[in-house]
């Protein structure tokens, strides 16, 4: 089949449970390329973006909000976890609310890595500007962003795991 390179992975990934593409394309580069890129923004599947070592790395490091996506994100994080025993590492970003909020944040994260038993290390972040220096603290391993929060990407080297 021929077609434009986006609307073909799209069509072949609607039964998949990830999408596994490189990071950019043609020319070897540290941006994105354009079919990531659209396909972050069209995919309804979560898509691992490899980086040089062109493998899933640990730890894995999932941004975790609270979204829904961010659910997703974490659930997906502890069901590869439990495969390479090691600990998720999970930064709680909350947007400068209150430290109840962030508490409360913390637990629901807690109850999910828990339910899959896999061990979590919890990081808040408060900031936009501490969240973009704990993401490049911690650029190590995979890092894995709900959907919603997929312009970080550009802050991490690595691996990344976008999840709608």
């Amino acid at each position: 089949r021929r077609g434009p390179v986006v609307n073909e992975l799209l069509t072949a990934s609607q039964d998949a449970t990830l999408v596994s593409l490189g990071r950019a394309g043609q020319m070897r580069r540290r941006t994105l390329g354009s079919t990531v890129r659209s396909l972050i923004n069209q995919s309804r599947r979560p898509l691992l973006i490899l980086g040089e070592e062109n493998r899933l790395e640990y730890p894995l490091t999932v941004l975790y909000t609270g979204s829904p996506a961010s659910q997703r994100a974490l659930h997906l994080a502890a069901n590869l976890a439990r495969r390479h025993p090691s600990s998720v590492r999970v930064v709680l970003w909350d947007g400068n609310s209150e430290d109840a909020e962030t508490a409360a944040l913390e637990h629901g994260a807690q109850q999910l890595l828990a339910g899959a038993g896999v061990q979590g290390i919890f990081v808040r972040v408060r900031r936009s500007a501490d969240l973009l220096a704990t993401l490049q603290l911690y650029n190590g391993g995979t890092l894995v962003l709900p959907g919603e929060l997929s312009t970080l990407i550009n802050q991490h080297q690595g691996p990344m795991l976008v999840v709608p």
